[in-house]
Formats: structure tokens, C-alpha cells, sequence
């Protein structure tokens, strides 16, 4: 009886090692998976200033200045970048959008760069946006930040850069 009870602990005490080396196992691909969740949805571009506020008089224009930083590992492309504005009525309308690095300054048409041109970003590196705004009719509207398009190695990425809800357009 005695050696009979002996096996049966023995077998219990096998079985609790294979669910104790599952949880481990799950931890670690559970560990791995929030890396790498993080490592996508970490922000690339940051916005690192710019006008807090402009005024635009009405049927006017005037010019916005912010500067844009990469932060990431691999260089990219930047292709396109397309100003987003933020209120229930928009009283200004983006005329132009102008990209410059290093002494060169590219217009955009239609929220993209000339297809001759390849604005490649090093990790650090910055750039500067300048926007025109036209008043159309008198209130204010919040910059609520950029949407670049980009090429990162063969893979085409586009990326909302919210900005602080603190960067006001007003039309007076």
C-alpha cells in the first residue's frame, strides 16, 4: 500500500512541471509580443516647435513655422504630409504647405512632394513645415497635427503626428 501511494504522488508531482514550463513559455511570448507591439506604435515623428498661435486677419494670409523630428532606427523617405485642422466649422483654408531641410524648400501639390524629389531622414534629424493659412470667416480652429506619408525600406507607412490641442489658428 505504502509504495502504491508513493507512485501515485510522484505522477501528480510530474504533471504540476509541465503546466509550470506552459505558463513560463506563455510569459515569455507574452513579454515578446509587448515589445514588439510597442516597437510599431512608438511615434517616429515628433513635433518639436512651432507656433503656438497664429492669427490670420480675415481674407488674409499668414504663415505657420513647425519643425518635425524623425526618431527611429532606419532612414525613410518622406513623401507626403497633408495639415489637419480640428473645429466644427473650419474659418481658415491651408493654401500652401512648403518643406525645407537644409536650404532647400520643396511646395507641395496636393499634400505631396515633387516625385523628383527624395527627402531621406537620418534618426535625429529635422525638418520644417511652413503652412499658409487664408481667413475665411472670423473664429478659431485648433491644429490638430500631420499626417506623413513615408517610405521605410520597401514598406509605405503613413503616420498621424498629433499635436498639443494648445496650437490654435484664429481668424480675427
Amino acid at each position: 500500500m505504502a509504495s502504491q501511494s508513493k507512485g501515485k504522488q510522484s505522477s501528480k508531482g510530474q504533471q504540476k512541471i509541465p503546466w509550470m514550463w506552459i505558463a513560463l513559455g506563455a510569459l515569455v511570448v507574452l513579454a515578446v509580443a509587448s515589445i514588439i507591439w510597442r516597437e510599431q506604435t512608438r511615434q517616429t515623428f515628433i513635433l518639436t516647435e512651432g507656433d503656438k498661435t497664429v492669427v490670420v486677419l480675415i481674407r488674409t494670409d499668414d504663415e505657420g513655422h513647425y519643425r518635425l523630428q524623425y526618431v527611429g532606427k532606419k532612414p525613410v523617405e518622406v513623401r507626403s504630409l497633408v495639415v489637419m485642422l480640428r473645429g466644427e466649422i473650419l474659418h481658415m483654408d491651408v493654401q500652401q504647405v512648403v518643406i525645407a531641410k537644409d536650404g532647400q524648400e520643396w511646395t507641395l501639390q496636393q499634400g505631396k512632394l515633387p516625385s523628383d524629389v527624395h527627402l531621406t531622414l537620418k534618426d535625429g534629424e529635422t525638418f520644417d513645415v511652413r503652412v499658409t493659412f487664408h481667413g475665411q470667416s472670423l473664429g478659431r480652429n485648433l491644429l490638430w497635427g500631420f499626417r506623413l506619408g513615408y517610405m521605410s525600406g520597401q514598406i509605405e507607412k503613413s503616420l498621424d503626428v498629433v499635436v498639443d490641442p494648445e496650437y490654435l489658428i484664429a481668424v480675427e
